[in-house]
């Protein structure tokens, strides 16, 4: 068999190349610290490399949501702690205020704290998130939920939307309580009313909360609801009040006095300011009333009901109702809270969960992709070894010639 030069010199050549070639591969091992450098190295190995890593990167993610609704989630139960307490002192002012000695000056004293507290839990209810989103406004998180309105009554603005979250593959959560079933929509024990002002209106006239002077008379006329319309006759200003449900009127064409009390079907308000011709208000009946219309009531009863015997009568019936209806709103609170914290839980299982997940598919993919160092550091020396025994015998044997032989 005869070999040519050329044949001897292509070979060699060819097999330098493959031998650099695994060299280089070996060193990119080295150098990388990966085992698999391309799909072709592996296909399997790489899908299952593709499928961890993107695994990875989604619960890196929901870590991130979690940490977040961890954060509005321990906001709102301290919120919501503080707002108890604020409960727990408006219970211990409403029973002082029931005591039949007090003085005017110690039923004033009362109602300004009960102010301060009142402006307290519309701060709580008022409370942002890590964000700076309001936590108790529904879908309106970037919108302050609670404040006064025209009559300086403590109205919501928010909406009964509730956010949730994804934190798991098919696991989502919720991340806020809206305000009005925490703060407005308290139930209450026995009929009571609320007022408002026409958001038309064009003058400055606000109405107070008013207070109920006659429990039967007043639960007689509900669950009616009165509108008092003002009309301006002869340069004066007049009111009427009449039946909204049908259209009875209690009171016509009497000449208005700002702060004056009007007292119909059991219930006693005041509007005061300067309304205008057709400016309106609604007294609306119902079984729920908010925490702060509860409030206002019982600061509005502390300082309009007469220290006589039929004043203090009306006094507790005011300190009755508003007692029932904080105990129902400390119920809700409790509610409210408890599924916070469960909610907590969940947050705080699944961020285990996830981390051990995370700490399994890291493994995994550490076996599938990283280079063993000490294997691969042999085989790059056996490979060294191997490409210089290679050129050393090439280059004996490329200069042989059979002149050596003559």
């Amino acid at each position: 068999m005869r070999v040519s030069t050329s044949q001897i010199f292509n070979q060699g050549i060819q097999q330098f190349q493959n031998l650099n070639a695994q060299q280089a591969r070996t060193q990119e091992q080295v150098a990388t610290g990966k085992e698999v450098l391309s799909p072709s190295d592996d296909p399997v190995a790489s899908t299952r490399i593709v499928q961890l890593k993107d695994d990875l990167a989604r619960s890196e993610q929901y870590q991130d949501t979690l940490d977040m609704t961890q954060t509005r989630l321990e906001r709102e139960d301290g919120t919501l702690s503080s707002y108890t307490d604020a409960l727990a002192r408006t219970r211990e002012l409403m029973v002082q205020a029931g005591s039949g000695s007090l003085s005017e000056s110690d039923r004033e004293s009362i109602a300004q704290e009960l102010r301060q507290v009142k402006g307290q839990m519309v701060s709580l209810a008022n409370t942002q998130g890590p964000e700076g989103e309001f936590l108790f406004a529904g879908f309106q998180g970037g919108e302050k939920p609670f404040g006064e309105d025209v009559s300086g009554n403590i109205e919501y603005r928010g909406d009964s939307g509730e956010r949730s979250v994804q934190i798991d593959d098919g696991v989502t959560i919720k991340v806020n309580d809206n305000g009005r079933e925490t703060f407005e929509a308290i139930p209450s024990d026995r009929p009571t009313f609320n007022t408002r002002a026409a958001q038309n209106n064009e003058g400055s006239g606000r109405i107070s909360s008013g207070v109920v002077t006659d429990r039967e008379e007043f639960e007689q006329f509900y669950p009616d609801d009165l509108v008092v319309t003002f009309d301006e006759v002869s340069g004066n200003t007049e009111y009427t009040v009449k039946s909204q449900r049908t259209g009875e009127e209690f009171i016509s064409g009497e000449d208005y006095v700002s702060g004056n009390p009007i007292e119909v079907n059991g219930m006693r308000f005041e509007v005061s300011g300067e309304p205008k011709k057709d400016d309106s208000f609604t007294v609306t009946s119902g079984d729920q009333q908010s925490i702060f219309g509860t409030m206002e009531k019982m600061i509005e009863g502390l300082e309009t009901h007469p220290n006589t015997p039929e004043g203090r009568e009306a006094l507790e019936d005011t300190i009755d109702q508003g007692l029932a209806n904080l105990q129902n709103a400390e119920d809700r609170a409790t509610e409210i809270q408890a599924g916070v914290g469960t909610r907590l839980n969940t947050v705080e299982s699944t961020k285990e969960f996830l981390k051990d997940s995370d700490l399994l598919a890291q493994e995994t993919l550490s076996d599938l992709e990283d280079v063993d160092y000490a294997e691969a550091i042999s085989r790059l020396t056996q490979q060294n070894f191997t490409l210089q025994a290679a050129q050393q015998s090439f280059a004996r044997i490329s200069r042989l010639s059979l002149f050596d032989a003559l």
